[in-house]
Order: structure tokens, then C-alpha cells, then sequence
């Protein structure tokens, strides 16, 4: 397949937007008033935060099949399209010359790795000063015929649908697992208002550590970790999807386990961040090795005989009762602020354990199912990412790919 080499901005223009005065600005929509689109607007889509501006010789206006780039802070590269109105200065809008170049093949372009690893390193500042039209101009694009840059938008557009159809499975499991958590543990189950109620400390195992948040400070240092040894230390990683995963390779020397044994996780500790992505839980594996956790996670042995992991583990993303608790102790959806005192705290019923392990039985099941599609999503994501490398750098022939009636326009 022939490529032939250009520069980006030999092949396509880019114009700024406008920051039109306070004055011209109104929130209802005039005669002589056009949309203002800011960054907002396509990524909180569902907000009511629509303004208009005075149409003036100074706005840049758009239109819904345009592609425009997020240029400064952190959507900086962001890819945005699908609204017409004008933009402001945050947002740089693309005119491709499509003799040369096609509107779905420089949209995949903009989207690739190639692209968006040089728009955020660009200079090394394009995340605060933003970027230029001189930035763009330093970027090489390859283009085959228009014909064959169809194919590839095609094999590419597939792909992201492939993607987006296993989140939408992923996202459908866990509103699955949700309601079944809801009829048999809120309002819907007749007997929830006959439960005693106990804090999450007062379901922790009666002893020494049973609820602890790992070592800080010259406790531990990063330098200390290595990629093997005898002790697995867990973080984040391990939790971030809501279920536990193996994570990044990293442990410590049994000597230096010693020192921090009261951190030892065992199996069936329920796991819950405690910084970054707060709140993010998991139910430790029965087959995890010698493993502590670090002072991201918070660990809670529980007492078997109250409550069960998967019961408590699930309280703490759906459960009513806790998420009006933790609006009142967190902030925001981060949960920023989220500590172990908190979830000492924390107030919830005791179901009888014959309901929490018939829950217990439905998510092993979900979880399974569950790692198989985030396994399947990440090798989908891989394979999106290796073929726009490929495709992008010219070395990958999809001139025979037969083009679908849609593709042809």
C-alpha cells in the first residue's frame, strides 16, 4: 500500500477560537446569538451549562461533523465533535484538505497513540502554555490514496465499536450485581427494618489489627520494593476495578516482612483505597500468597460469624445507608478525605448469613464473568492500539479490506 509522507499542517489547517467579552454572553438563546462550546460541553454533556454568544466577525464557529482538539490543561489532545455552534480558546478546530486527507481518517489519527503521546510531550509544556499551529507543523503524518484511508477508518471504527460494546457488558454486569444486592439487602427485602445494625469496627474480628491501613513514612520506602521476592505488597492496582487483580509485580525480603507483620492481609480481608481512587474495593483471593498491604489500602479481617466479605465489600458501593454516611464524612465521588477512622465508623445491618451467602454464590459468579470481559476489553484495546501504530507509521496494508456501503461516501 502507498504512503506518501507530509507534514500535519501541510495537510490540514487549524484555527483557534474566540473569548468573546462577559458582555456578549447570555445563558437563553437570542436572535443574533449563536452557541458557545467550551470543553464542558462535550465532556459533561448531561449539565445544564449551555451559553450563547453574540454573533460577531471575531467568533470561530463550527460545524457537528467538525473535529476540534482540547488545547490547553488537563484536556489537552482531547478529541471533540458532534456540536456546531462558536469555540472558545480552549478548543482548536481542524480543516483538513480532503483532496489529501479524509475527516474519519484524521479523526483516528488525532485519537492514536502516536498523536496524543506528541501533543502531551510537545515542548514539554503543552499541558500548561497549550499548543501551536509551529507544534503541529513538527508532526509527520503518512497518508495512503483516499480509497484506502476509508479502509482503514473502517477496520479502526470497528474496533471502537468492539470496545465500546464490552464496556457496555462490563457496565451492564455490575448494574446486574447491583440490583440483585438492593432486593436482598434495602427496603425491598421485608425483613431489612428487623436487622441489627453494628459499625463496620464492630464486625471487625475481635483482635489486634483486624482493621489497619499499611505502613507510612520510612516504614516503607518505594526503594524497597523490588519485582520479585518473598512478600507481595498491595496497592491500588490491585483493587481499581472493584475486584482484585494480580497488579503490578512488587515485594519485599521476608526480613523485611517481619518488621511489618501486623500488616499481613489474609484471605478473605476485605481491601478499600484510601487514597487516589478512593474507595475502590475487593475481597482478597483464598489463594494469595504472603502478601501485606500498603498505606493505600485500608485491610478489615472481618468476624464470619456477623458479616461476610462479598456482603461488606458491596455495602460499601451500593448500600444506601453507607453512601449517605460517607456524603456527609467525603468529598465528591473520589471520596477524597476517606480514611480508616471513617470506615470504623460507619453504620450497617446484619443480614442473616444465610441471605449474605447466597449473595456470596451470585458474585463469584459475576466475577468471573467479569474478569473474562476486562480481559477481553484489554486485549481489544491492544489490539486497537497496535493496529493504529502500525497503520499510522504507513507499515500495515489494508488495501484489500472490502469497504461497506457506508464507508464509501
Amino acid at each position: 500500500m502507498e504512503v506518501k509522507k507530509y507534514r500535519l499542517t501541510d495537510v490540514c489547517d487549524f484555527q483557534g477560537g474566540s473569548q468573546p467579552p462577559k458582555s456578549e454572553w447570555t445563558k437563553t438563546l437570542k436572535d443574533g446569538y449563536v452557541r458557545m462550546l467550551q470543553i464542558r460541553d462535550f465532556t459533561q454533556p448531561n449539565k445544564e451549562n449551555i451559553e450563547y454568544v453574540r454573533i460577531t466577525n471575531r467568533i470561530k464557529t463550527c460545524k457537528s461533523e467538525d473535529i476540534l482538539i482540547g488545547r490547553y490543561g488537563a484536556s489537552v489532545g482531547k478529541i471533540l465533535t458532534g456540536l456546531a455552534g462558536a469555540y472558545n480558546v480552549a478548543i482548536m478546530k481542524t480543516i483538513p484538505d480532503q483532496k489529501k486527507l479524509l475527516k474519519p481518517y484524521l479523526r483516528h489519527l488525532l485519537v492514536s497513540p502516536s498523536f496524543q503521546n506528541y501533543i502531551l510531550n510537545v515542548g514539554g509544556r503543552a499541558a500548561q502554555a497549550g499548543f501551536s499551529k509551529s507544534d503541529l507543523s513538527r508532526f509527520d503524518v503518512f497518508l495512503p490514496s483516499l480509497e484506502n484511508q476509508k479502509r482503514i477508518a473502517q477496520v479502526l471504527t470497528d474496533c471502537e465499536e468492539l470496545i465500546a460494546k464490552r464496556k457496555e457488558s462490563i457496565a451492564l454486569l455490575d448494574e446486574l450485581l447491583k440490583s440483585t444486592f438492593l432486593d436482598m439487602f434495602w427496603k425491598k427485602n421485608l425483613d431489612y427494618q428487623n436487622w441489627e445494625r453494628d459499625t463496620i469496627e464492630g464486625y471487625a474480628l475481635k483482635r489486634k489489627a483486624s482493621m489497619r491501613s499499611g505502613p507510612f513514612g520510612s516504614s516503607l520506602l518505594h526503594e524497597e520494593f523490588s519485582e520479585s521476592g518473598d512478600v507481595k505488597v498491595l496497592g491500588i492496582d490491585n483493587v481499581v476495578n472493584n475486584f482484585y487483580e494480580e497488579g503490578k509485580p512488587r515485594y519485599i525480603t521476608f526480613k523485611k516482612y517481619e518488621e511489618l507483620k501486623r500488616y499481613t492481609v489474609h484471605p478473605g480481608d476485605v481491601l478499600i483505597s484510601i487514597m487516589a481512587t478512593n474507595g475502590r474495593s475487593a475481597v482478597v483471593p483464598q489463594n494469595i500468597p504472603l502478601a501485606i498491604n500498603s498505606k493505600h489500602l485500608a485491610a478489615i479481617t472481618l468476624n464470619q460469624k456477623k458479616i461476610l466479605p462479598f456482603y461488606l465489600k458491596y455495602s460499601f458501593q451500593y448500600h444506601p445507608l453507607i453512601l449517605k454516611q460517607l456524603s456527609k464524612r467525603v468529598k465528591g465521588a473520589i471520596m477524597s478525605g476517606l480514611n480508616l477512622t471513617i470506615i470504623k465508623e460507619l453504620k450497617l445491618p446484619q443480614p442473616p448469613l444465610s441471605l449474605q451467602e447466597k449473595f456470596s454464590s451470585v458474585v463469584l459468579k459475576i466475577i468471573e464473568t467479569n474478569k473474562l470481559y476486562h480481559n477481553n476489553l484489554l486485549e481489544l484495546e491492544y489490539l486497537y492500539g497496535r493496529l493504529s501504530q502500525d497503520v499510522f507509521k504507513g507499515e500495515l496494508d489494508l488495501s484489500k479490506v472490502a469497504l461497506r456501503e457506508e464507508f464509501k461516501k
